[in-house]
């Protein structure tokens, strides 16, 4: 700092007043020396050359900010900011969690297993142990096991007749087929492979069976329920329906006289030998009534209903049934 320019004195007067020192002491250097306004701005933590007003602003606004902020914190229900929002929009998802690990294999199966399941090995292995020696298990496992033999050779006869009609209509697998029927392990069984027939010979069968089973056997009350099963009867030629349809008319209560007529024109063109006993039946004049002794197709005497009746049973016994 720059010393103050000195003061000219009066002329005459002493160049020094009186009593002052030789020489007047340096002053201390700028940096040294320190105003009240240095001493806030030190207390504030400001740098030097900010003003006062500026440096308490900015306090009271850092000392709101953190007011807000612990009002964000301490609302823990308050709605989420629209940045906080986003983030939670864009986590990462969770991880996938891994599949669990296949179910282990089953265990192999036992020689009784086996053998009841039809493996021929097995079977055999069993069948030459005395009857003695076998367990009960064993004993049932030889027992289903030739009962699944004789259905896959009947599955066999099935698949051959599908392809092969002659092969159905021959006297040795019609012979199989109505043994195995009339044994009661096997007549189940049997009436399924004959219903699973893709061809029309499977309804056919169905129909021996049902026509040369004992009345109310169970061959006999299995056979034509399967017949009259709607996927079952779709399969059956127009021949065999003639047939069934006649048979449920006559067994009707209730006859419908106009409707037989419409049945026997279709005989006509459609019938073979299985309907000429159904068709020749109706020459028969008594059967209804309180009594049982009035005609029950009085519309087949005369006219019409007589010509198709006549003409149904010539044709009856023209064409020739499957078997």
């Amino acid at each position: 700092m720059s010393a103050p320019p000195s003061q000219p004195f009066p002329p005459g007067a002493p160049t020094e007043p009186p009593g002052a020192p030789a020489s007047l002491p340096e002053p201390p250097p700028a940096s040294s020396q320190a105003t009240p306004a240095d001493d806030l701005d030190s207390a504030l933590g400001k740098p030097k050359g900010v003003p006062v007003a500026v440096m308490i602003a900015a306090t009271l606004g850092s000392l709101a900010v953190g007011t807000a902020l612990g009002a964000l914190v301490l609302g823990g229900e308050s709605e989420p900011s629209p940045a906080a929002a986003s983030a939670s929009v864009s986590a990462p998802a969770a991880p996938v969690v891994s599949a669990p690990p296949p179910p282990p294999p089953p265990p192999p199966q036992s020689l009784a297993e086996k053998a009841g399941d039809g493996d021929k090995a097995a079977l055999k292995e069993l069948e030459g142990k005395a009857k003695r020696e076998r367990t009960g298990e064993e004993t049932l496992a030889v027992f289903h096991g030739e009962l699944m033999q004789k259905r896959q050779a009947l599955e066999e006869l099935a698949r051959k007749t599908d392809l092969v009609a002659a092969f159905g209509k021959s006297d040795d697998t019609q012979k199989a087929f109505m043994d195995a029927v009339k044994d009661p392990r096997q007549t189940a069984a049997t009436l399924e492979v004959l219903a699973k027939m893709a061809g029309p010979m499977g309804p056919d069968y169905l129909y021996k069976v049902y026509r040369a089973s004992p009345k109310s056997s169970l061959a006999e009350q299995l056979a034509i329920d399967l017949l009259m099963s709607k996927d079952i009867y779709a399969k059956a030629s127009d021949a065999l329906k003639v047939v069934v349809e006649m048979d449920q008319a006559l067994q009707a209560e209730k006859k419908d006289c106009p409707g037989m007529i419409k049945l026997l024109v279709r005989a006509q063109a459609d019938a073979d030998t299985r309907a000429f006993r159904p068709i020749a039946s109706l020459n028969g004049k008594r059967g209804c009534g309180e009594t049982k002794l009035e005609d029950c197709w009085q519309c087949l005497r005369d006219g019409e209903g007589k010509e198709a009746l006549a003409d149904a049973i010539k044709l009856a016994r023209k064409n020739k049934a499957p078997f």
